[in-house]
């Protein structure tokens, strides 16, 4: 698995590279699996894809549960992975802050 320097390297340079780059949105680990096996670079979290998926309305799931959903697909696929924040909007700025540290 590559550091996280490395991993945000190479998702730098997907943004940099000519032609389209397509960042597909999958709800939980299989289909992020799936996905990673299809091809795709690098994925987006979905927050209403994954609530939906464990029986939650979008924005119902909590802070904890969005940053542990993120890190599996990351250990699941190996790719780098964008999240949605909507569960972190309203959180503390040191809250928001050691988030982001716990992925570096």
């Amino acid at each position: 698995m590559l550091t996280q320097a490395e991993t945000a390297a190479a998702f730098a340079e997907l943004h940099r590279r000519e032609g389209t780059f397509i960042i597909p949105n999958p709800w939980d680990v299989g289909s992020a699996y799936l996905l990673a096996h299809a091809g795709f670079e690098a994925l987006a979290t979905s927050s209403a894809g994954y609530a939906f998926s464990i029986g939650k309305a979008d924005g119902q799931v909590g802070h904890d549960q969005t940053l542990a959903h993120a890190a599996e697909v990351v250990a699941a696929t190996g790719l780098p992975v964008v999240t949605t924040a909507r569960a972190m909007v309203n959180a503390h700025f040191s809250r928001l802050w050691n988030s982001i540290q716990h992925f570096l």
